[in-house]
């Protein structure tokens, strides 16, 4: 007998609509995975968080290609393809936003070059080199007085001076650093017209006539002084002596007459003389004097005036200059600024040249400096500043201090 053939198994409706729906459902699957709008990565794997701003992550085309695999070659889409420029991805609205660099360090400080500051005042200036300048007994730089004495030789200049005795026993000595006038005076050998007098003396309380004074003859009708008068020998006065005229008396401050030492300025004008103690103004006299004077320091009395030193600001030389020693300011320095300190009449000034050297023996060429101070040499160890003064013949700049800063990259030397 032939084998019963058993007709092959018919696919009911339900099984042919549930066939077709798996085949629909795995064409669309193919067609968004073609397309790139699902996610390749097993939806319970965790992504990581983004390290940069989304926007420097869109892929490039090519970067696209390799990520997005094509359909299965078993599975026909039913889908239309979406565009062929693949969408940006864009980030889900929850996620952070791109995340703030921390604050980077502060960069280590630039360590700031050590300040090398060289001042100089009247020791100093005792030992640089001046052509018309010299260093006064009150330890400041101005152009040569014709007149200046501290007064510290073994006897007194008598190229400067004359002692003029009022009586028998009169004298005028010189010792310890000052001149002593007992009964005598000392006056210049010139007489002068319209200067300036300056001296550091020590007044006695109760002595009479002693004086310091511009006259012709202490003796005579007219004088300009500071001084103690016989109506009242116990004070100071700044008094004027003019022939035929009454005297005119201003009394100084009773604190003068302390057994002190005290600096007197006398500066006679064309129409007035103004006083002064220790640099400041006591009294201002109308006088209108011509005729030359000398300029005197005087005691009458038994009892001594002590000075210390006396000068008349008078000057053959209207112009001078000064140069310091070397200053070192140690390898690399660089110098910055120069401060002046003194004093600049009317009609006088003060010029300031610099120059430097790496090894004190070669030197730059001198340059001024600034009105402001700045320093235009250039970079060096050693510096070395010169002064030109200029006066009018009856004033000189004065000088009491120079100061010269420097930032230095090297050791100090």
């Amino acid at each position: 007998m032939p084998p019963r053939t058993v007709p092959a198994p018919r696919l009911d409706y339900l099984q042919r609509s549930t066939l077709a729906y798996v085949v629909a459902l795995l064409a669309l699957i193919a067609a968004l995975v073609a397309t790139g709008t699902v996610p390749l990565a097993p939806v319970d794997q965790p992504t990581a968080s983004p390290q940069h701003s989304p926007a420097t992550l869109t892929p490039t085309p090519a970067r696209a290609a390799a990520v997005a695999p094509a359909t299965p070659p078993s599975v026909v889409s039913t889908i239309a393809p979406a565009a062929a420029t693949p969408s940006p991805i864009v980030a889900p609205a929850s996620s952070p936003a791109s995340p703030v660099p921390s604050a980077r360090p502060s960069p280590s400080p630039t360590p700031t070059p050590p300040v090398v500051a060289r001042t100089q005042t009247g020791a100093a200036f005792a030992q640089g080199n001046g052509a018309g300048v010299s260093l006064g007994p009150d330890s400041t730089l101005s152009l040569s007085p014709t007149v200046s004495d501290d007064f510290d030789s073994a006897a007194l200049d008598t190229a400067q001076w004359q002692v003029v005795p009022w009586g028998g026993g009169g004298t005028a000595t010189v010792g310890q650093g000052a001149v002593t006038a007992t009964i005598a005076a000392i006056r210049t050998r010139r007489s002068f017209v319209h200067r300036t007098l300056e001296a550091r003396a020590r007044f006695t309380a109760g002595a009479p006539f002693q004086n310091l004074a511009w006259s012709a003859d202490l003796n005579g009708a007219t004088a300009i002084l500071i001084g103690t008068p016989a109506s009242d020998p116990a004070h100071l006065y700044a008094r004027a002596k003019q022939a035929g005229r009454e005297d005119q008396l201003t009394p100084l401050p009773a604190t003068l007459m302390d057994g002190a030492f005290h600096v007197y300025r006398i500066a006679w004008e064309a129409e007035r003389v103004e006083f002064a103690v220790d640099g400041v103004v006591r009294a201002t006299l109308p006088v209108a004097l011509v005729a030359p004077m000398f300029a005197w320091a005087s005691s009458a009395s038994a009892t001594p005036l002590l000075v210390d030193w006396m000068r008349v600001l008078d000057y053959e030389q209207v112009e001078g200059t000064y140069m310091c020693v070397p200053l070192d300011g140690g390898a690399g320095a660089r110098w910055a600024r120069l401060t002046v300190g003194g004093t600049n009449p009317v009609g006088t000034a003060v010029r300031v040249r610099t120059r430097t050297s790496a090894d004190g023996v070669t030197w730059s060429e001198e340059e001024p400096v600034e009105a402001d101070g700045t320093v235009s040499s250039p970079t060096g160890r050693y510096l070395q500043w010169t002064l030109t003064l200029s006066g009018d013949g009856a004033m000189s700049p004065t000088v009491t201090m120079v100061e010269v800063v420097a930032t230095q990259g090297g050791e100090t030397g």
